[in-house]
């Protein structure tokens, strides 16, 4: 169903992009007669939540591109009220006035449509138009700071200023008419699409345990926190859209102590990935200052939201005065824009007084800027354990508790075991004098979705909530980079409490902080979480004679579900954001855990719109010159490309064809494949490789040589198979389509020749022969030569032509992704697969290429994440090492098991952080779900769609395995047993499918009718 003509772009006066502004949104109307159905259609921008009668009945839209707006639509038939009887349509919309990693930046707006359809055929629209009233919702703080830079804004909700706005005879007061925006088609929502997959759900998780009632304590001290973005930036421009040269920042005081002290220093960088770090007296800092009684110089470099705990009993002063204008007087000073790529910075964090600082534009910043910041309170409370108090081994360990003497005659918890449960009965909190209470619950899982209380509370109650993801050697650590929390003041009595912030973690860290004049406890009926996923079934299965592998299929899958939601995500925690090459490997996992092929198109058609010129708005300007490829995530208002992650969606147009036969999404998709790869060629260089200007090149979390330009061989190489994908696409479009035989045919012609000759410049330049393998980059004289012409017309940084080819670098990573591509002629593929295979040894070094100078060159780069072992065990199986493989399951995928995850982590542990891993869940990371399905058990499509199918076990001493694979025919189970030289299987294939089973010396058709074979094979 699509809008009529009646429907209107609805918004309140003023402002039409305001910050982080939520508007409340009321249209009341009676039924005249019976109704057959009721349907509604809905957008907003930014977010919307839908109450009918009061019942919340879900949110949206899913992600988008502006000028392609998606629309959701529900069927409201239950939710009305009879004939003569009201009934009010509520919508909630936040509009957040700043581009994330999920939304390009509109403006403020709502457009709905309810289609009733009545049982004597009549039929009536009630459109979004001036007969809607708004008003300001202000149980939320707008004033706070930004979760991190990928996503919205902290969330700080007041119930005291409920007031029963979505119902039934409410009156109105002080809400004004609807301000008319303009009708469909209104920019910037030029084109609306409907959602094209199922809601996410909505699933009651209780947690398992409460592993800590105790107290909390915020030390003394001083907490800013600040985000002037919106300040200090064209928001009209992307997150990143600002040229190079005007993207430096800092933000400086002076603290004037009165005596020499110590203090201690906590600091949330909220994802600032361009953050240079912080100086006290031109010292670098990593957590402690030294003052010196007097004025001491303080700067925090390369961050637009600086955030700030200085614990402390001394006094302290923050004055940037002389920091300023004469006449000006502030707390601190933001100095910028100023050129991020010369000595600045250096000088910033160098300067140990003001007249050391470099000459910069400085703007005071009024302590009334600040932010209350509950991140940075949470994670800065200590925590302290009365008698009446409990604290599990895990956390108090590495985290010792203060302990109490005495907590007096009052109760600190009674009967925690009751917030597990859904029932009459509820935990009792009670007010105390030495702190708030403090408890950490454990929902035994990782989760992603909306946390709930159900309480009974004095009006003026505060719950701070911080979720996090893991307890590792070292205690909580919460999550990186994250303000994964929220705020919510109690309004008095019984009440439900469902967060506005969609968030991943297992534990919650909940502080309740009692009104100095309250006495009576607190009644915590329920904790639980509304898990919020792609609602998909778990039709794929794998079970094997090893119990591990069979655990880490059942772990990998669940991690991949926790990462499918209205696309694929990265994680469901600190990011949430559809990155594409994550997507790839993702959609694989889904393919054979679950078979959601839906999400898959849908991801892969919002990559296809992302090579839009519409784009070049949010671009810094030395961008525009240019045609980009599709960028690595959608749909984002920070612009970016990996040339790898373009490859891989080529990649999975070409996987998601052969898994599903659909001619029809391949046809949607090839031309925007054709798109991208002629604009890839265009960038070839002289000598036929491809040669990206400014573009971010990444392989893995590990220390590459890869830079902003240059010759990267792994980025040939995906080209190249990419390439040949492509012309396979091509021929199997001609085929089907004769008016567009002769141009499709032509193409991949074309493909493949242009494949051919990229194939041969990779062997003539990127081969290093003294070295056995091939390089990350091309690092020689006419390589230094383009990138001396890319620096010069493009403006990036410029090296010397020492340092330039004294960064080359050999990887396993790249020798791994030149053998998967079919890059190596054969007398070089026996001489880097032992590069392939040193995955084997498990020595894995997460890290980054900005710290490739830091490894000698002479030494290997290792493989950095779960995420390239992937493409590992994609080479390793091609080259028949099957046991290989398993190995690296069993011990890197149950290492992880080994220590209690419930999903598969981001990175392997790095050289200097004490945690095991920044995310804890990561798509990326699943491969093992994909593999042991494919080629242990053995299934894979013969021909798109599975219409044949090809049964293919290996056994790597493994005594059975079953398990079942999803198709768009249906299931295939398969069971083997393997005992001396026989194979025993029981295959079962869906209705109009055909087979064979393949094994080392012998392949033998499926016979219709019959499911079991003995065959023999050797052992």
């Amino acid at each position: 169903m699509v809008f009529s003509s009646d429907a209107s772009w609805i918004w309140d006066e003023g402002e039409v992009s305001p910050r982080n502004f939520w508007l409340r949104v009321r249209r009341s109307f009676r039924v005249a007669s019976a109704l057959r159905r009721a349907t509604l259609l809905i957008t907003a921008d930014s977010r919307y939540e839908l109450f009918v009668n009061g019942e919340d009945v879900g949110n949206g839209p899913v992600r988008s591109f502006p000028w392609a707006y998606s629309y959701d639509e529900y069927d409201v038939t239950a939710w009305l009220r009879g004939a003569g009887e009201e009934n009010v349509l509520a919508v909630r919309v936040v509009h957040w006035g700043d581009h994330t990693f999920q939304y390009i930046r509109g403006r403020g707006g709502l457009l709905c449509e309810l289609v009733l359809e009545f049982a004597d055929g009549r039929s009536e629209r009630i459109s979004s138009d001036a007969s809607w009233l708004v008003a300001p919702d202000l149980v939320f703080d707008r004033h706070t700071p930004r979760i991190a830079v990928q996503q919205a804004f902290e969330e700080q909700y007041d119930a005291r200023q409920e007031d029963g706005w979505q119902l039934a005879g409410y009156q109105a007061e002080d809400w004004r008419p609807a301000t008319i925006i303009g009708p469909v088609g209104t920019a910037p929502w030029h084109e609306l699409v409907p959602r094209g997959i199922p809601f996410l759900t909505r699933d009651v998780v209780l947690p398992t345990q409460v592993l800590a009632a105790e107290l909390a304590q915020p030390p003394a001290g001083y907490r800013w926190s600040f985000d002037l973005r919106h300040r200090v930036r064209d928001l009209g421009l992307g997150l990143r859209g600002e040229d190079l040269g005007t993207r430096g920042v800092a933000f400086v005081t002076e603290i004037v102590a009165e005596q020499d002290c110590r203090v201690m220093l906590v600091q949330m960088s909220n994802a600032d990935y361009e953050g240079r770090g912080s100086s006290c007296n031109g010292q670098l800092l990593a957590g402690e200052l030294e003052l010196h009684a007097g004025r001491n110089l303080f700067v925090v470099a390369g961050t637009e939201w600086p955030a700030l705990y200085f614990q402390t009993d001394a006094a302290l002063t923050f004055d940037a005065s002389r920091l300023l204008p004469a006449d000006h007087e502030a707390p601190w000073a933001y100095l910028g824009p100023f050129d991020e790529r010369d000595a600045t910075y250096s000088q910033l964090l160098a300067a140990s007084s003001p007249e050391q600082l470099p000459a910069v534009q400085a703007t005071a910043i009024a302590a009334s800027e600040s932010m209350e910041d509950i991140a940075l309170l949470t994670r800065g409370q200590h925590f302290a354990l009365p008698p009446a108090g409990f604290c599990a081994a895990s956390i108090a360990g590495p985290q010792p508790r203060q302990q109490l003497a005495s907590s007096g005659d009052v109760p600190l918890v009674e009967y925690t075991s009751a917030l597990l449960h859904q029932n009459a009965d509820y935990t009792l909190l009670y007010p105390q004098q030495e702190g708030d209470v403090h408890l950490i619950v454990d929902f035994g899982r990782e989760l992603v979705g909306f946390p709930v209380l159900d309480l009974d509370a004095p009006e003026g109650t505060i719950v701070d909530a911080n979720f996090f993801e893991g307890i590792d050697a070292s205690g909580i650590f919460w999550t990186d980079m994250l303000r994964n929390t929220f705020r919510y003041t109690c309004r008095f009595g019984r009440q439900t409490f469902r967060s506005h912030q969609r968030r991943g973690y297992r534990y919650a860290s909940l502080t309740f902080r009692f009104p100095a004049s309250a006495s009576a406890p607190l009644k915590l009926y329920n904790v639980r979480t509304l898990l919020n996923t792609y609602p998909v079934e778990r039709r794929g299965s794998f079970a094997c004679s090893d119990a591990l592998l069979s655990d880490i299929w059942d772990v990998a899958a669940y991690t991949v579900q926790l990462c499918m939601e209205d696309t694929y995500v990265d994680c469901p925690a600190y990011e949430q954001v559809f990155w594409v090459g994550d997507a790839r490997n993702s959609a694989l996992i889904n393919a054979v855990a679950f078979g959601a092929y839906d999400l898959t198109t849908r991801c892969l058609l919002l990559t296809a719109q992302s090579l839009s010129r519409n784009l070049d708005s949010i671009k810094p300007e030395h961008l525009r010159k240019r045609a980009h490829l599709t960028t690595d995530h959608v749909a984002s208002g920070w612009f970016s490309e990996i040339p790898m992650w373009t490859f891989l969606w080529i990649w999975n147009v070409q996987e998601h064809y052969q898994i599903t036969g659909d001619h029809d999404v391949l046809a949607q998709l090839y031309p925007a494949v054709r798109e991208c790869l002629q604009r890839s060629l265009e960038f070839l260089s002289p000598r036929g490789l491809l040669n990206l200007p400014d573009v971010w090149n990444l392989v893995d979390w590990s220390a590459m040589d890869l830079t902003r330009d240059g010759e990267v061989t792994s980025s040939n190489a995906l080209l190249v198979e990419s390439l040949r994908r492509a012309a396979a696409l091509a021929e199997v479009l001609a085929a089907t389509r004769p008016e567009q035989e002769a141009e499709l045919r032509s193409d991949a012609t074309s493909y493949r020749n242009a494949a051919e000759r990229i194939y041969q410049a990779i062997n003539a330049y990127c081969w290093s022969e003294e070295r056995g393998a091939y390089v990350d980059t091309v690092r020689d004289e006419q390589g230094y030569t383009y990138h001396q012409a890319l620096a010069a017309e493009y403006g990036t940084a410029l090296d010397t032509c020492e340092r330039f080819l004294a960064r080359t670098r050999i990887s396993e990573h790249t020798n791994t992704l030149i053998l998967l591509c079919h890059c190596a002629p054969a007398d070089r593929r026996e001489r880097i697969l032992p590069l392939v295979e040193a995955a084997r040894q498990g020595k894995f070094i997460g890290s980054s290429p900005a710290e490739a100078s830091k490894f000698p060159a002479e030494q290997i780069v290792p493989v950095g994440s779960p995420w390239f072992l992937f493409f590992t065990a994609e080479t390793l199986f091609a080259q028949q090492r099957l046991d290989a493989v398993i190995d690296l399951m069993r011990e890197q995928w149950g290492r992880m098991l080994e220590k209690g995850a419930t999903t598969f982590w981001e990175t392997f542990p790095n050289l200097t952080s004490p945690h095991w891993s920044r995310s804890l869940c990561h798509g990326w990371s699943a491969a093992p779900a994909y593999f042991l399905s494919t080629q242990v058990l053995g299934i894979q499509p013969a021909a798109p769609g599975y219409s044949q199918v090809r049964i293919a076990p290996q056994t790597s001493g493994l005594q059975w395995a079953r398990g079942t694979v999803p198709t768009p025919h249906g299931d295939i189970s398969i069971s083997w047993t393997h005992h001396n030289a026989t194979l025993d299987l029981d295959v079962h294939l869906p209705p109009g499918t055909t087979g064979e089973i393949v094994l080392p010396d012998a392949s033998y058709p499926i016979t219709p009718g019959q499911s079991r074979y003995s065959l023999p094979q050797k052992i």
